[in-house]
């Protein structure tokens, strides 16, 4: 899997991952500020994305709804108004397209500062980990397809718990690992990636 675009979906939804936030944001004062901004961002994001949804199933059911009501104007001789329809397919088209406007704004600028934030960072290979414990000080992790563990200090392991969404769902291991380092001050840090 690409670290890289599991960061980018992480930072999209920042506000589930206080950990993350903590991690990305030491020793740097940009990615403080950056993190800060992107966080009510993220939030507002997926609730505007979750709207964008709505709204294009409540337009293509006035579409259908008009539709039917033109078709029974014709046939039936109905009296209702045509101007009705045509408005509310306007209305609902204009709803649909201003959600959607909002949304792509938010994702330009959410694109911004995450690659703002990741040009910070040097991505090293993600290893799957099938268990893993701890001893004296270190979390000790059993690399999948490997006879052999990889042993990380406590202090240097950020734990993410996920949710389905953002692990792809052929997912068969206990976790990810991945080493980050980053480029201004060479810290290492590692994160531990483990679905709910």
């Amino acid at each position: 899997m690409d670290t890289k675009q599991l960061l980018k979906s992480l930072l999209e939804s920042l506000y589930k991952y206080p950990t993350l936030q903590q991690t990305l944001s030491s020793n740097s004062e940009n990615n403080k500020k950056s993190l800060a901004l992107l966080k009510p961002l993220s939030y507002v994001f997926n609730k505007i994305k979750a709207l964008s949804s709505k709204t294009l199933i409540f337009a293509l059911a006035v579409y259908a709804w008009s539709l039917l009501v033109l078709i029974s104007i014709g046939l039936f001789s109905l009296r209702i108004s045509p101007y009705f329809s045509f408005y509310l397919i306007i209305f609902s088209s204009l709803l649909f397209l201003l959600v959607w406007i909002v949304q792509a704004l938010l994702y330009g600028v959410m694109s911004v500062l995450e690659r703002r934030i990741l040009r910070d960072f040097k991505i090293y290979k993600t290893e799957e980990y099938i268990s893993n414990y701890i001893s004296d000080g270190e979390k000790h992790f059993n690399i999948l397809n490997k006879r052999e563990y990889k042993d990380i200090p406590e202090n240097l392991l950020n734990l993410i718990k996920m949710d389905g969404k953002t692990l792809s769902s052929d997912f068969q291991s206990k976790g990810l690992i991945t080493e980050i380092v980053n480029v201004s001050s060479n810290n290492i840090i590692y994160l531990q990636f483990e679905p709910k």
